[in-house]
């Protein structure tokens, strides 16, 4: 749900060098008079113009910004900053979606939590309001297995209040944060007040077989080692560097699909922590989540025409799943229902 007034601008089908701003489409609105589910804050309704996602043939791309993180707390010059990475998607068409933990959002400026800093509240309004998208990561970025049930469910239905005392919503994509994907979660709470749950992997998703309990895999760019490099931030064997054309193998949607890319850190140039510099195939990145800017924009320079971007906003609406289509989930029917086993 954006609360904004804004029109959107109608998806765009994607060109090589410069394309038109794009996304993805929304569905028509839940019925005149219907209230939301007890569970979700009441916000403002969404922007319903567009055009429609065609679940059967389109060829869709999203690309998300793990934990909206801007730059690290100490940056090097050559790191790109939030709002560079986003006017680089924007000048290939692409809306970017930001996954976002609430507790590491500053009411005015940018927050430096372990080690990295993070975007504000104005920042993820600036970001909606230029046609993007923001999505939820919980509460501090916690796991949820240790948690209490209450907590557990403020971490996934709770926290959307944040975002609409923020005029936001952020219930496209729950992202699973401090643990991996969780079954039984996505099974008796995420997909009651999130449309989807994160799950990492290079797979694509097949557009029409979305439906209950609502997995979307999410392609993970976490950088890595060229094949010179013995280790890499600690893996053995050591992960091998991503390059723009394994990027072209693995994450080009065909039609009816629909791939979401999450990057992080976007850097350039060449230091002890990366070289982005020479020959392609040299690329690599020492630190995780971080990647090479240039080899993005060669990713994103490749990809076939037919490919459109999108939000998970988009994408939601498309399969029914809009805020105000949620079923919702109340924190005492969780706390009536079965524990975690």
């Amino acid at each position: 749900m954006l609360h904004r007034t804004l029109r959107r601008p109608r998806l765009q089908l994607v060109a090589p060098l410069a394309i038109a701003t794009a996304v993805g489409a929304l569905v028509a609105p839940a019925a005149a008079g219907s209230a939301p589910p007890a569970s979700q804050p009441t916000a403002k309704a969404p922007a319903t113009t567009g055009t429609a996602i065609d679940l059967q043939h389109d060829r869709v791309l999203i690309m998300a910004l793990g934990r909206d993180e801007s730059t690290a707390c100490r940056p090097s010059s050559k790191e790109l900053g939030l709002n560079a990475k986003i006017s680089l998607l924007q000048s290939f068409g692409a809306p970017l979606t930001g996954i976002n933990v609430a507790d590491w959002t500053g009411e005015s400026a940018r927050l430096c939590i372990r080690g990295n800093r993070y975007a504000s509240w104005p920042d993820l309004e600036s970001l909606v309001g230029g046609g993007g998208a923001v999505t939820s990561e919980g509460v501090n970025h916690e796991a949820l297995l240790s948690m209490s049930k209450s907590d557990q469910w403020q971490d996934v239905c709770g926290v959307e209040q944040s975002y609409a005392d923020h005029e936001l919503q952020a219930t496209g994509m729950y992202a699973y944060s401090g643990g991996p994907y969780d079954a039984w979660f996505q099974n008796h709470l995420v997909q009651y007040c999130s449309a989807f749950g994160r799950r990492y992997s290079e797979r694509l998703n097949t557009m029409s077989q979305l439906a209950k309990p609502w997995t979307l895999y999410v392609h993970s760019l976490n950088g890595g080692c060229n094949a010179g490099r013995a280790t890499c931030f600690g893996v053995h064997p050591p992960q091998k560097y991503q390059t723009a054309g394994h990027l072209l193998n693995t994450t080009v949607p065909a039609a009816g699909q629909v791939a979401v890319l999450q990057i992080y850190h976007l850097v350039s140039g060449q230091t002890a922590n990366w070289n982005c510099t020479g020959a392609r195939s040299q690329h690599a990145t020492y630190r995780t989540e971080y990647y090479c800017a240039n080899d993005l924009r060669a990713f994103l320079s490749a990809l076939p025409a037919g490919v459109r971007f999108a939000t998970i906003d988009d994408l939601a609406a498309a399969v029914g799943r809009a805020p105000g289509q949620l079923p919702g989930r109340t924190l005492q029917q969780y706390l009536n229902g079965p524990s975690h086993p």
